[in-house]
């Protein structure tokens, strides 16, 4: 994926992933992540999804405040998460991106500042960065290459958790390289070396060159990661993953939410490598068959409705992409409290269905008229899921929730596969980079992200 979007998922222009900490597998012999680590994948370099900016707009975009109004996040619920009020107090989101952007620190400062929000940096603990083993980064390391738009894409990830959950510490896990392995074992060190219970991913790769076993099977960790920007009826790792929760994107705009549809952009699709977890809605396991269905819910990612971000090389700008709509979800979690029981919102929607927005309308460029993977209605649908959430409610555990992961048939996957990995963004102009989810930036008027 790439710009007009950034090729990682990140807002669209980037992506996020989140990889599904309680599902239960039945697989046995889990092999142990490092020794697959020369194995894995030698894919190319990923990048985000984003969407840049469209400049000097700040008041038509979304922005801290309605960011949290649009999806529900109350005074109580951030009082609720950091009951001190401290830098530290709150709960901890891990970001994973490619390489170091050495101006992350001061980029957060000026997003938060801009918006009225307390400090979040370095020096007060709220922001830190550990490398791709679990390993603390120096806040004066010098910056590593960050190919493609994962310059933008990292201070979008932190930028959009600050939005949506301004008392969410955040940990910025930074991979080696920008390809499928490294990224992978830094969201696998997230989980086990940090203890990190809420992990946003905004990169994708194909899926049949996921590494063989299981790097997001942690019972004790959420992960989120974007579908993608492609456009295309497709499921892509990391989000195909069973043990993820796979983030869609809609269009919202700004002066009429309630008017919210399935971005065009949004990739989704059915995962034929990976049996559905137990927990996915029925209507998903139906239209692919048993197999697992991309997307599980969505977010804000259409650039044209976008969210205003902040970067030291580009100033202000508009961004979207599934890149973004990934530590939307992640934040939303993490407000809940939620880090065992991922497919919690099934159950939650249908007990309480004001906890989400059903997205009806929308569907991918190209779609078939009636076919519910690429094309939004009623209930699930593959561009929005179950839906958009309206409050972090909605990702709570549940007492009755269960969320088992069918183990994927045999000889299905293609393990030892070297691949290319793609970061999802969007960008008005700025070529693709090795591809997370893509993303996509606007610098003139903002244009539909692309993949």
């Amino acid at each position: 994926m790439k710009p007009l979007r950034l090729a990682l998922l990140g807002p669209v222009a980037f992506g996020t992933l989140l990889a599904g900490g309680p599902f239960a597998s039945t697989d046995t012999a889990v092999p142990d992540p490092t020794a697959q680590r020369a194995t894995a994948v030698a894919a190319s370099v990923i990048t985000p999804t984003l969407t840049l900016p469209v400049r000097g707009l700040l008041d038509a975009h979304y922005t801290p405040s309605s960011v949290e109004s649009l999806y529900g996040v109350t005074a109580a619920d951030l009082a609720a998460a950091d009951p001190a009020g401290t830098p530290t107090g709150g709960p901890t989101v891990a970001v994973v991106v490619a390489g170091r952007d050495a101006d992350l620190d001061s980029e957060l400062a000026t997003y938060r500042s801009t918006f009225g929000l307390s400090a979040c940096t370095e020096a007060n603990g709220c922001l830190a960065e550990y490398d791709e083993a679990g390993r603390p980064v120096d806040a004066d390391a010098p910056a590593t290459a960050q190919p493609g738009d994962w310059n933008v894409e990292t201070p979008l990830d932190v930028e959009a958790v600050s939005a949506t959950c301004p008392a969410c510490r955040i940990d910025v896990v930074e991979a080696g390289a920008s390809d499928e392995g490294d990224l992978d074992m830094a969201a696998n060190a997230a989980a086990e070396k940090l203890g990190a219970e809420w992990v946003s991913m905004s990169w994708t790769a194909p899926t049949w060159s996921a590494p063989e076993g299981h790097w997001y099977d942690d019972a004790s960790t959420v992960f989120v990661a974007a579908s993608g920007d492609d456009g295309r009826e497709e499921a892509l790792w990391p989000a195909a993953d069973p043990h993820v929760v796979a983030v869609g994107g809609t269009s919202v705009p700004l002066a009429d939410p309630a008017a919210v549809s399935a971005w065009s952009d949004a990739t989704a699709g059915c995962q034929n490598v990976f049996v559905a977890p137990a927990g996915e809605p029925a209507a998903a396991k139906a239209a692919c068959d048993g197999h697992r269905a991309v997307t599980d819910v969505s977010a804000l990612a259409d650039p044209q409705t976008g969210f205003d971000a902040y970067t030291a090389g580009d100033g202000w700008e508009v961004v979207g992409g599934t890149s973004l709509a990934a530590p939307i979800v992640t934040s939303l979690y993490a407000l809940s409290g939620n880090h065992t029981e991922p497919y919690a919102f099934v159950t939650n929607a249908a007990t309480d269905p004001g906890l989400i927005a059903d997205v009806t309308t929308g569907a991918q460029s190209g779609c078939a008229a009636g076919d519910v993977v690429c094309q939004a209605g009623p209930g699930w649908d593959g561009p929005t899921g179950l839906g958009t959430p309206t409050s972090p409610a909605l990702f709570a555990t549940t007492p009755t929730t269960t969320a088992t992961i069918a183990p994927a048939p045999s000889g299905a996957a293609k393990p030892g596969r070297t691949t290319k990995t793609k970061a999802t963004k969007t960008k008005a102009t700025k070529p693709k980079a090795t591809k997370p989810a893509k993303a996509k930036r606007h610098r003139k008027p903002v244009r539909p992200a692309q993949g």
